[in-house]
């Protein structure tokens, strides 16, 4: 599934997904250890390979990993990478 068709599905523009990018990463800045700690144990449940299933059979791990490639990685952790692993 092509980064377009993904953004299809979600319902979203490339824009719109772009500035929401940017918005996340400064809200993820924004928190402390334990408040990381805190969202990504309760509000960031679903891993890379959930995203993928719920796309659909034809998107793999590494097509949800490229649509989040932009997003820069906060206090080292890359979203993409492990979603909700610390």
């Amino acid at each position: 599934m092509t980064r377009q068709q993904m953004l299809e599905h979600f319902g979203i523009s490339d824009e719109n997904f772009r500035d929401y990018l940017r918005k996340y990463c400064s809200f993820l800045n924004s928190l402390d250890r334990k408040q990381r700690e805190f969202h990504y144990d309760y509000a960031g449940r679903s891993t890379v390979e959930e995203v993928a299933a719920a796309l659909g059979p034809d998107v793999t791990a590494r097509d949800v990993e490229h649509l989040f490639a932009e997003c820069p990685p906060v206090h080292g952790i890359c979203i993409a990478s492990c979603c909700r692993n610390i």
